[in-house]
C-alpha cells in the first residue's frame, strides 16, 4: 500500500475475520479517514471521510469500526453511517489510545490527562478508569492510588473475566498492564526485550540481547503466547517483550472481542525442536482439519501452506537448511478464528550428533546409501537458550552392525557456496581452526574432532560435515551406526565448560535408491544422497541449478549422487551411465531440452551389486534395471586446444562513479562453430581499488540475444546463458571473431586514478550443438581509473594456469621464454604448442628431395595443431622476398605434407606461416 492508495499519514490499522485492512488516516484539517482494503491489497472501499484528528481505531464484535479523535470525541462507522458515541469534555483532553473491553466497554487513553477513560457501551456515560486527571505520576496500584504519565496506545490481552489492557505509559518509559478493575501494574517480566526491529538508536545497535531501558513507547499489540510488541519513538524501533505471563484477546467475526468466545484447540507437532539440515518429518496432530503453516517466522494464516490432515494426523515435509525448527509456525482455524500460533522449540538439552534421515515414511529413520556410493552427512549442535560454545571436542565413529565391511569416513570442507548452504560453527568472516585426525579401532573407524579457535555456536550449527564411503563389497541391508562419544565444550573457549550430550546413534542402511537423471530439485527440499534430491519430473529448477553449477556457484561435492545426476552429458546409453565427471554447458541444455519435452531420452541411474553405477531408460519415473559401467573418457593427447575464446578489450579513463562498458567478443578457431554460451563476469578490484556494490549487466549488440538465463549472485559477478533449446542463440562460423556486446558496470565514486578493475570471464562454456562439446578459454581486460587502458594479454587466463600455476607467475608473462627455446610464450599461444617443452614450436620437423618421372620435388613436413590453419612461402630471396603461396593447409593435430613439384630452377627457400 502506498500514497497512490489514498493513505495520507495512517495512523492505526485493524483487522476483521475475513481478513480486510483497515487504515486510519489522520490526513490535515479535518480530512481524516478510515479507507478498508482487501487481503490482495486492493482498495475495497472509503468507510469515513472528515475526521479532525483521529489517532486511533478498533472492531467491535459486530464489524463496527470505532474511532477515537485527539479531541475527546469517539465515533463510531458502519456500513456507511456514523455516530458520535461519546465526547470526554475534559480542559485538555488529548485521546491517543481505543480497545473495547470483552463485555463491550470502551476505554480510551487520554495523553493529555495522563488517565484512561471508560465509556458504557449501553449508556455511552463516560467515567474515569483509572489514573489522576492532570496528576503525572508513576505511582502502581489501585485506581485511587495509581498515577500515569501521558498513556498512549493500549491494547487488550486475555480474555472474557481474564480481560487485561497493555499500556504504553509513554513519559514513564514503560508499559503497564491495567485490570478490568483500573489496577495497574508492570508488564511481567518485561526485561525479556530481546526481539528488536528497526535502528535503536542505542549503541548495543539492532539484534541485541542485551536489556536496554524503554524510552518513550507509543504504540501497542499483543501477540501469540503473550508476547507483547511496543514502538518507541526514541529509538525509532519496535521492541518485542517476551514470557510477559500475558494471552491473546480471542476475536469472533467481527474481528474485535465480544461476549461469544470461540476457543480453537491448537495443534501439536513431533518433534518440536532441534535442527535437522538433511530435512525432517513433522508429525502434526489437531482436531480441525484446516491447519496452515509457514517454515520462516511468519504468522499463518489461511492463505498459507496447509497439512493435509487426515484422523487428526498430518505431516509437514520440514527443510531448512539454515533454520531450526524454532523458524516453524503452525495454527488451527475453525470458520474464521484462528487458535493460538504454535511454534519450534529450543531444544532443552545440549546435544551433538547426527540426526535421522529424511524419509516420506516417519517411522523410517534410515539414512540410505546405495553400494560403493559416497554419502554425506552433518555433525548437527543443537543448544539450549542460554548456552554457547566456543570450543569443542569428540570422537566421530562408524560401526558395522550386521556385517564386517566398515566405510571410511572423510572431514569436508563447507563454504559459503556449497549446493546446500548450513548454518556453520565458524565466527563471522573467518575459517574455524580444527584439528582432525583420523584412527580405527578394530572394525571401527573413526575421526577425533578438535576445534579450538574461531568457532562460536549459539542455538544450532553444523559443525563439520562428513562423507562417507561405504564399500563397493557391500550388501543392500547391510547397516553401519554413526556414533558421537565423549563430547565436551566450553563457553569461553578456554575453562568454562558447556554440558553437551551425544544424540542417539543414526544409522546408514544400505539400500540402492534409483535416481532420474537431471533431476536435482525437490518442492520439498535437496540433500546430496539418493533419496535426498529430485521429485521424478524434470523442470526449470533442475535447468537452474545445473545452470548454476555449469558457472561455478552451488556446485556439490563431486562424489555425491546429487553432483551425478546434474551430470547428464555425454548422455546415457544402453551400454552404461553418461556424464564425464563433469557439470557444464552441455549439461545444462540437455536438461533444458529434456523439461521442455523437446528429447524425450530420459534415463535412470543407480549403484549396484560391485558398486558399480548403472543406467537404464525412464519416461521419468524410476523403475529397477542392471546395466554395465561406461567406459572412462580419454582426455585429449594434444598440448592445448581449445575450440572458442571468449574475451574482453580493455577501457581507460573511466572516472570515478562512471558506468564503464567494456566490449565482449567471442573468437573461434578453424573448424569450429558456435551456437550457445554460458560465462560468468567477474569485475575484481585491484591494488586496492574499492569492491563493486552492484552486479555487472549484460548489453547485447545489435543481432545477438540477450542472455536468456542471467543471474547476479553476488556484487561484482553475474552469470549469463545462452541455450540451445528450443533453437541455437548463434550461427558462429569457423575461423570469426564475434562481437557479442559490453559488460557494464559503475566505477565506485571512491576509486582512484590509476586504480584497476580485472573483468574475467568464469566457467566459460559453449557448444555447437548438444552432441558436440567443446572447451573454451577466456581472456582478462582492465577498467583503468583515470589512467592508460592496460593491454590485454595475448594468451588466455586458462592456458596461463594450466601451464604456469597462476595467471601472475612471471614465466607466464606473454613475453617469457621459459625453455630458452627462443619462442616466446605469446608465439607458443597462437601456434598451439607447448611452452614448457623446448623441443614444442612452429618448425618444419623434416625437408627432403626427391626425384620423380616429372622431375625433382621437395617434401616438407611439420606437426600441426587442431584448429591452426598454415601457409608454406616459398622464395628464391630469402632477404627481400617476395614469399610465394605454395599451399595452405588445416591443421588437425597430426603431421602434415607439403610438396613442392615445381622444384627447378634456382634455389629456393621454404617458410611457415601461421594463419590469423
Amino acid at each position: 500500500l502506498s500514497a497512490s492508495n489514498g493513505l495520507f499519514r495512517p495512523v492505526d490499522v485493524a483487522e476483521d475475520g475475513a481478513d480486510n485492512l483497515y487504515v486510519l488516516n489522520q490526513g490535515t484539517g479535518g480530512n481524516g479517514s478510515i479507507l478498508e482494503f482487501d487481503r490482495f491489497g486492493n482498495l475495497v472501499g472509503t468507510n469515513a471521510v472528515g475526521l479532525t484528528m483521529p489517532t486511533a481505531m478498533t472492531l467491535d464484535a459486530a464489524g463496527n469500526i470505532l474511532v477515537a479523535e485527539q479531541n475527546g470525541v469517539v465515533q463510531s462507522f458502519s456500513a456507511g453511517t456514523s455516530n458520535t458515541v461519546a465526547t470526554v469534555a475534559a480542559a485538555g483532553v488529548q485521546l491517543e489510545g481505543i480497545a473495547l473491553f470483552s463485555d463491550g466497554t470502551i476505554v480510551v487513553s487520554d495523553a493529555g490527562n495522563d488517565v484512561l477513560w471508560q465509556i458504557n457501551p449501553f449508556t455511552h456515560a463516560v467515567s474515569l478508569f483509572t489514573g489522576q486527571i492532570g496528576s503525572p505520576g508513576s505511582t502502581l496500584g489501585s485506581p485511587a492510588f495509581a498515577r500515569l504519565n501521558q498513556p498512549r496506545k493500549i491494547a487488550l490481552a486475555g480474555a472474557g473475566s481474564d480481560d487485561v489492557l497493555v499500556a504504553a505509559d509513554s513519559g514513564n518509559n514503560r508499559l503497564v498492564v491495567i485490570g478490568r478493575d483500573g489496577s495497574v501494574t508492570n508488564v511481567l517480566n518485561s526485561t525479556n526485550a530481546s526481539v528488536w526491529f528497526g535502528e535503536p538508536g542505542d549503541p548495543v545497535g539492532a539484534g541485541s540481547s542485551r536489556f536496554v531501558p524503554m524510552l518513550s513507547p507509543n504504540g501497542i499489540a499483543v501477540y501469540n503466547g503473550g508476547t507483547v510488541y511496543a514502538s518507541e519513538t526514541t529509538y525509532h524501533d519496535i521492541r518485542g517483550l517476551t514470557g510477559t505471563g500475558l494471552s491473546l484477546p480471542v476475536t469472533v467475526n467481527g474481528g474485535g472481542p465480544g461476549t461469544t468466545n470461540v476457543v480453537v484447540t491448537p495443534p501439536t507437532i513431533t518433534p518440536n525442536s532441534g535442527y535437522y539440515p538433511m530435512g525432517q518429518i513433522i508429525a502434526v496432530q489437531s482436531p480441525s482439519p484446516y491447519v496452515y503453516y509457514t517454515t520462516d517466522g511468519s504468522e499463518p494464516t489461511t492463505n498459507s501452506p496447509a497439512v493435509v490432515m487426515t484422523n487428526n494426523v498430518g505431516y509437514i515435509h520440514w527443510f531448512n537448511s539454515t533454520k531450526d525448527l524454532t523458524a516453524l509456525r503452525l495454527k488451527a482455524f475453525v470458520g474464521t478464528n484462528g487458535s493460538v500460533t504454535v511454534t519450534g522449540q529450543p531444544v532443552a538439552t545440549n546435544t551433538i550428533g547426527t540426526p535421522p534421515g529424511f524419509n516420506p515414511d516417519p517411522a523410517d529413520k534410515n539414512i540410505y546409501a546405495g553400494i560403493g556410493s559416497s554419502i554425506v552427512v552433518p555433525i548437527v549442535c543443537n543448544l539450549s537458550s542460554n548456552s554457547q560454545i566456543k570450543s569443542f571436542q569428540f570422537r566421530y565413529e562408524i560401526a558395522p552392525l550386521n556385517n564386517t565391511n566398515t566405510p571410511v569416513i572423510l572431514p569436508l570442507s563447507v563454504t559459503t557456496n556449497d549446493f546446500v548452504p548450513v548454518t556453520t560453527a565458524a565466527q563471522s568472516g573467518v575459517s574455524g581452526a580444527y584439528s582432525i585426525t583420523p584412527y580405527s579401532l578394530g572394525p571401527t573407524n573413526g575421526l577425533e574432532v578438535f576445534a579450538y579457535s574461531n568457532v562460536f555456536v549459539q542455538h544450532f550449527a553444523v559443525v563439520e560435515m562428513i562423507e562417507v564411503q561405504i564399500p563397493p563389497n557391500a550388501n543392500v541391508g547391510d547397516q553401519y551406526a554413526l556414533n558421537v562419544l565423549y563430547p565436551s565444550a566450553t563457553s569461553d573457549g578456554y575453562n568454562q565448560n558447556v554440558p553437551l550430550h551425544s544424540m542417539a546413534p543414526a544409522i546408514i542402511t544400505v539400500r540402492n535408491i534409483p535416481y532420474t537423471v537431471g533431476d536435482s530439485a525437490s518442492a520439498n527440499g535437496t540433500w546430496y544422497n539418493a533419496g535426498g534430491f529430485g521429485d521424478g519430473n524434470l523442470d526449470n529448477a533442475d535447468v537452474m541449478q545445473d545452470f548454476f553449477a555449469a558457472s561455478g556457484l552451488r556446485v556439490p561435492y563431486s562424489f555425491s549422487d546429487v553432483f551425478n545426476a546434474m551430470d547428464v552429458y555425454p548422455v546415457d546409453t544402453a551400454g552404461g551411465p553418461g556424464g564425464d565427471g563433469q557439470i557444464r554447458f552441455l549439461d545444462w541444455n540437455t536438461i533444458l531440452a529434456r523439461s521442455l519435452r523437446l528429447d524425450n531420452n530420459n534415463w535412470s541411474r543407480e549403484w549396484s551389486a560391485g558398486g558399480n553405477l548403472v543406467a537404464f531408460s525412464t519416461n521419468l519415473v524410476a523403475p529397477q534395471g542392471l546395466w554395465n559401467v561406461s567406459p572412462a573418457l580419454t582426455p585429449p593427447s594434444w598440448p592445448w586446444y581449445r575450440q572458442a575464446l571468449v574475451g574482453g578489450v580493455s577501457v581507460g579513463n573511466v572516472a570515478p562513479g562512471a558506468t564503464v562498458q567494456v566490449p565482449v567478443y567471442v573468437k573461434l578457431q578453424y573448424g569450429s562453430t558456435l551456437a550457445g554460451l554460458q560465462f560468468r563476469a567477474v569485475v575484481t578490484p585491484q591494488n586496492g581499488a574499492p569492491a563493486l556494490n552492484a552486479a555487472p549487466q549484460f548489453n547485447a549488440t545489435a543481432g545477438v540475444p540477450s542472455p536468456a538465463l542471467q543471474q547476479s549472485f553476488k556484487p561484482g559477478e553475474t552469470a549469463f546463458g545462452w541455450p540451445l533449446v528450443p533453437a541455437p542463440a548463434f550461427n558462429y562460423g569457423s575461423d570469426s571473431s564475434n562481437f557479442l556486446g559490453w559488460i557494464s558496470f559503475t566505477v565506485p565514486a571512491a576509486a582512484q586514478s590509476g586504480q584497476v578493475y580485472r573483468v574475467s570471464f568464469a566457467n566459460v562454456d559453449g557448444a555447437p550443438d548438444l552432441n558436440t562439446q567443446y572447451d573454451l578459454e577466456s581472456r582478462s581486460a582492465y577498467v583503468t581509473v583515470n589512467g592508460p587502458a592496460i593491454p590485454a594479454s595475448v594468451c588466455s587466463d586458462e592456458w596461463k594456469i594450466h601451464f604456469f600455476g597462476s595467471l601472475t607467475n612471471p614465466l607466464a608473462a606473454d613475453n617469457a621464454n621459459p625453455t630458452g627455446n627462443g619462442v616466446p610464450n605469446w608465439m607458443a599461444y597462437l601456434a598451439g604448442t607447448d611452452p614448457t617443452v623446448a623441443a614444442s614450436r612452429l618448425q618444419f620437423s623434416s625437408l627432403g628431395k626427391q626425384i620423380t618421372a616429372s622431375g625433382p620435388q621437395i617434401n616438407l613436413h611439420w606437426q600441426t595443431a587442431p584448429g591452426k590453419a598454415y601457409a608454406v612461402q616459398w622464395s628464391t630471396n630469402l632477404t627481400t622476398g617476395p614469399w610465394n603461396i605454395l599451399t595452405t593447409v588445416l591443421g588437425d593435430g597430426n603431421e602434415a605434407l607439403c610438396v613442392d613439384t615445381n622444384a627447378v630452377g634456382p634455389v629456393r627457400y621454404y617458410r611457415l606461416s601461421l594463419l590469423p
